[in-house]
């Protein structure tokens, strides 16, 4: 199985862990309590879904008993003539990202960065850790929202399967990052963040290799991620993550607008 193939397969399971699947084959739709459209689409269940004729009005007719407007999300390699049929379908690409991975064996550590800590929390680590994780992730992506105890409580619950990693740069928190359980071998790399009055240090690279060593530990023979630019894609190279893949994200733009 290849490296998209793998990502694919892992995108469908983990899909299948937080949301509540529905059956439309050739696709599962998978969706959410909140009508916010990361938390509901559709995959493939396969690598070339036949049919989509047949298939594409009763996915729309799932997403619309919901009040949703069809999106479909798949790894463009794994799948490579499916995102031009969809869009031959009336769907309009959405969103396109480039994916980056790294096999256990490529990663290269980050250099030091003198005052830095990474740590792991875990389940009994003190509430005040996981409101600075997620508060610095908050500032990190400009998200202004009060934080309460309970939202600890909630990461914990959240978190509870995978590797949540706080940078601490002379005793004060500056960054966060995850790395998700793994699935058939294959962990995601996500929400890396460092507060910008510390970027340029070498923070974010040091959490994305930590990030990808919790994972190999854990049994990840492949980390990959999703780099915000270029930039981005960039220096994570420089700790073994080479770009792979294609993430496209395809939406019904005609019934989201009515």
């Amino acid at each position: 199985m290849s490296a998209a193939e793998r990502v694919q397969a892992y995108a469908r399971a983990t899909a299948a862990r937080l949301l509540e699947p529905v059956p439309v084959p050739p696709f599962t739709a998978y969706l959410h309590a909140l009508d916010l459209p990361h938390l509901n689409y559709a995959i493939p269940d396969g690598p070339s879904p036949d049919g989509l004729e047949e298939a594409l009005p009763r996915l729309r007719a799932a997403f619309a008993e919901r009040g949703r407007a069809l999106r479909i999300e798949l790894v463009e390699e794994a799948l490579p003539a499916l995102a031009p049929a969809l869009a031959a379908h009336g769907l309009d690409e959405e969103l396109r990202l480039p994916g980056l991975i790294c096999a256990a064996d490529a990663l290269v550590d980050a250099p030091p960065v003198p005052g830095l800590a990474v740590i792991r929390l875990a389940q009994a680590s003190r509430a005040e850790s996981w409101l600075a994780a997620m508060a610095v992730q908050a500032v990190a992506f400009g998200v202004d929202e009060p934080l309460a105890p309970a939202d600890a409580e909630a990461a914990r619950a959240r978190y509870a399967e995978d590797a949540v990693l706080l940078a601490v740069l002379d005793g004060q928190p500056v960054g966060a990052g995850v790395a998700t359980r793994p699935v058939d071998g294959v962990s995601e790399v996500a929400g890396i963040g460092v507060v910008p009055a510390a970027h340029g240090l070498g923070i974010e690279l040091a959490l994305v290799a930590a990030c990808a060593r919790s994972a190999f530990r854990s049994g990840a023979g492949l980390a990959f991620l999703t780099p915000g630019d270029d930039g981005a894609a960039g220096l994570y190279a420089r700790c073994g993550f080479a770009p792979a893949l294609t993430i496209v994200h395809l939406a019904d733009e005609a019934a989201a607008a009515t």
